[in-house]
C-alpha cells in the first residue's frame, strides 16, 4: 500500500519514489525495485521510464533548433488538450514499466495535415503525463497524498499542469530543485545531531514552492488512446 506523498522527478528519465508499508508481492513480468526506507521501517518502490525529458530534448534539438524550452511550452500551450488526436509513445530507449520490453520504440500516431509542430511538442509533454498516470494506477496509488515534483520538468508551468490534469492529483514543486543533494544534507544533519529525526529534518528543510491543482480538463479519451497504442505496439510482441 502506498503511503503519504510520492515524489516524481522528470529529468532525462522520469522516476517515482513511492513509500509503502510492506514489500509488494513479487511479479516476474514487471519487476519494480523495492528498497528499505530509512523512515520508520517502511519500504520504497522506485518506478522509472527510460525517456521523459530526453524525448523533449531530442525533439527540440532535431526539429526546433534555436528554440528554448520556454518557447516550446508557449507553442504547446496554444494546442488543445489531447493534441487533436495525435499520440506519442516516448519509448526511445525501450520500456521498463509496466512491461519490461527493451525492444519497445517511440512513435507518433494519428498524424493529419491539421497537426503542426506545436502539436508534436504538446504530444510529448502529454505522453510523459500519461506514463505517470499509468504508473500511479499500476501501484494502486489512490490519492493518499500529493505528488512532490522535482527535476527540470518541474521548472515550468505547462508540464506540471498537464500532469495534474491527467492524473487528477495535486502537484507541488519544491524550493530546492536538487533534492538528492538536499536529502544527503538532511542525512548528514541527522548524523551530526542537527536534527533529531528524519521527520524533523524533512519538516525543516523541504519547502513547497508552487502548487498545481487539477483544472478539470478531460483527458480520458487521450489517455485511453495512449494505453491502447502502447499495448498494440509494445506489449503485443511479448504476449502474442
Amino acid at each position: 500500500m502506498s503511503l503519504g506523498n510520492l515524489s516524481e522527478m522528470t529529468g532525462t528519465i522520469m522516476a517515482i519514489c513511492a513509500p509503502c508499508s510492506e514489500i509488494p508481492a513479487y511479479n516476474p513480468n514487471s519487476i519494480i525495485p523495492c528498497h528499505l526506507h530509512a523512515l520508520d521501517g517502511m519500504y520504497c518502490r522506485l518506478l522509472w521510464s527510460s525517456a521523459a525529458g530526453a524525448a523533449y530534448k531530442w525533439f527540440r534539438d532535431e526539429f526546433c533548433p534555436g528554440l528554448s524550452y520556454g518557447e516550446l511550452d508557449e507553442m504547446a500551450s496554444a494546442v488543445p488538450p489531447g493534441c487533436e488526436g495525435l499520440t506519442f509513445l516516448p519509448h526511445l530507449f525501450g520500456s521498463v514499466i509496466p512491461v519490461n520490453n527493451p525492444a519497445a520504440r517511440g512513435a507518433f500516431y494519428g498524424i493529419t495535415t491539421a497537426h503542426t509542430r506545436a502539436h508534436f511538442v504538446r504530444a510529448i509533454l502529454e505522453s510523459v503525463a500519461f506514463m505517470l498516470k499509468s504508473y500511479l494506477d499500476y501501484i494502486g496509488f489512490a490519492g493518499e497524498g500529493e505528488l512532490r515534483i522535482t527535476g527540470g520538468g518541474a521548472n515550468g508551468t505547462l508540464w506540471p499542469q498537464i500532469k495534474a490534469d491527467v492524473t487528477g492529483y495535486r502537484l507541488a514543486s519544491l524550493s530546492e530543485s536538487e533534492c538528492a543533494c538536499l536529502g544527503a544534507a538532511m542525512l548528514a544533519g541527522l548524523g551530526t545531531g542537527a536534527y533529531g529525526s528524519l521527520k524533523e529534518a524533512a519538516a525543516g528543510a523541504v519547502k513547497v514552492k508552487r502548487v498545481f491543482e487539477p483544472s478539470g480538463v478531460d483527458y480520458d479519451m487521450a489517455y485511453k488512446a495512449f494505453i491502447e497504442l502502447d499495448k498494440k505496439l509494445n506489449w503485443g510482441c511479448l504476449h502474442g
